[in-house]
């Protein structure tokens, strides 16, 4: 799990929002974030750009699929990602929905 994911999914947690985009942009991959009230935007470089695109669309079942969800796991959390691309291009923008996963600890 790329690190930078978990910093996206918590800085849209501590602002109450579950769905965030990741799109190429010139020489960076741009991480939106927003609500009604509230916009954030967050440049990464190429690399760890790649890498956050290649980890989130090795979960697609075949590389033309518009939509797909993993999970994977972070501290004590587990968390579905639910994921669609809008083109066929492997650096087509995606869409990432997030939801924590509740009582697979058994609570």
């Amino acid at each position: 799990m790329p690190p930078q994911l978990i910093g996206i999914i918590d800085d849209a947690r501590r602002e109450g929002i579950d769905t965030f985009t990741l799109e190429y942009s010139r020489s960076v991959v741009m991480a939106s974030i927003s609500s009604l009230s509230h916009a954030t935007e967050i440049d990464f470089e190429l690399k760890s750009g790649d890498e956050m695109f290649r980890f989130l669309i090795a979960g697609a079942p075949r590389g033309t699929a518009k939509q797909w969800s993993i999970q994977f796991s972070y501290g004590s959390s587990t968390y579905s990602l639910m994921i669609k691309r809008a083109g066929n291009n492997p650096k087509s923008r995606l869409q990432v929905k997030w939801a924590a996963v509740v009582g697979n600890d058994g609570a």
